[in-house]
């Protein structure tokens, strides 16, 4: 039990410390493995990358399928901004309501737009295969005793097959 708790509370703590302090985990968390777990420091960091792969990739991936369904079903303009804005505005309320907003209550289209060129070079159906993927990965990475860089490795290349 105690094997679980530790690593547990050294996530809690040093997200709660990275969030109010405003700096990424790892300035906590590396520390705090090598101090309390006893890890190696090269383990240590290598963990803390394990963690930062997947949150890295699973919102990239998910931005890019959003976008690309957006120009699929809407075909919005996307020569520039202002008409890509204007488009994206006037859509119904049910097409965007799980959309990020500016402190305006608009909606927040930069991110839209700037994945509009990278979008294009994916189908939705990759794009969902894609994030299909990144779910595996995180449930093997949990469930599984496996290296986190063989299971990131596989990722990256189901991804990209």
């Amino acid at each position: 039990m105690q094997t679980i708790l530790v690593p547990l509370l050294i996530g809690c703590l040093g997200g709660t410390i990275a969030a109010l302090c405003g700096v990424g985990g790892g300035i906590v968390m590396v520390p705090a493995f090598v101090l309390m777990l006893g890890m190696e420091q090269k383990q240590a960091v290598a963990t803390s990358l394990a963690v930062i792969a997947p949150t890295a990739i699973v919102p990239k991936v998910r931005q890019l399928l959003y976008t690309r369904d957006l120009l699929d079903r809407h075909r919005l303009p996307t020569g520039g901004y202002n008409a890509f804005e204007g488009a994206i505005n006037s859509l119904p309320a049910s097409e965007t309501l799980h959309f990020p907003r500016k402190k305006d209550g608009n909606i927040s289209c930069y991110p839209h737009f700037l994945s509009v060129r990278f979008c294009k070079n994916f189908t939705v159906s990759e794009l969902k295969s894609a994030l299909e993927e990144c779910l595996r990965a995180n449930l093997r990475m949990i469930t599984t005793q496996l290296d986190p860089s063989i299971v990131l490795s596989q990722l990256v290349t189901r991804i990209l097959i």
